[in-house]
């Protein structure tokens, strides 16, 4: 097991890291000696205010950031092969993005312009070789919005067919439906089976890789 590194005199960026790594939950310590960082500490993450102490050393202008450029050396490479975003088009849209295969992010988010910096976050975050997004089909009046949007990035857009992406309604969320989506190759119906028993907060981590085989 590895945790995150926070070396930072900056107090915002101090407390920004521990609640966004809280979140994405992935264990973390505090570095207040540059000379004595413990073993088990692979990154640090520092803001762009702070001395480069060591090699492995993320600093960025936001927690969010400084964790995304740091998961591709997690995984033992300088930058992911490939970067998928998958969306669930709604008022509330899900929002996923798949790294080599990989769940590294999964939320629902409150609207269409949330979703849109969002996607521009993750692209502009992230170390990477070539990116795509999968956009659900479904709820054309969203679906729409949102690519009017993203037709201005300068990325790869496919319009997928989302049917069997949703699961049960114990358990169904939009960010389930959005990772679901980033695996979708073509306009073809691909049949997603959800276990039976598994609760809402289990369903990603049971169903794909995630964050957890980093840490």
């Amino acid at each position: 097991m590895v945790r995150f590194g926070i070396y930072t005199d900056d107090f915002r960026f101090y407390y920004r890291a521990i609640k966004t790594l809280k979140e994405w939950k992935l264990p973390y310590c505090s570095i207040d000696n540059a000379t004595d960082i413990p073993i088990d500490v692979p990154i640090v993450l520092s803001s762009l205010k702070d001395d480069q102490i060591i090699k492995f050393q993320i600093r960025a202008n936001s927690p969010e950031r400084a964790i995304r450029k740091a998961l591709p050396i997690l995984a033992g490479k300088r930058e992911f092969t490939s970067l998928v975003i998958g969306i669930d088009p709604g008022p509330k849209p899900g929002v996923a993005v798949s790294a080599d295969m990989i769940i590294v992010e999964a939320k629902e988010l409150p609207s269409i312009s949330d979703a849109v910096l969002f996607v521009k976050g993750v692209l502009s975050d992230y170390n990477y070789r070539q990116s795509k997004i999968k956009l659900g089909n479904g709820d054309k009046p969203n679906r729409k919005k949102l690519i009017f949007h993203l037709v201005q990035l300068d990325v790869e857009v496919n319009i997928v067919n989302e049917k069997g992406t949703s699961g049960p309604h114990a358990i169904h969320n939009n960010a389930l439906s959005a990772a679901r989506i980033t695996l979708i190759d073509d306009s073809r119906f691909r049949n997603f089976k959800t276990q039976n028993g598994i609760k809402r907060r289990d369903a990603i981590e049971n169903e794909f890789r995630t964050l957890k085989i980093f840490v």
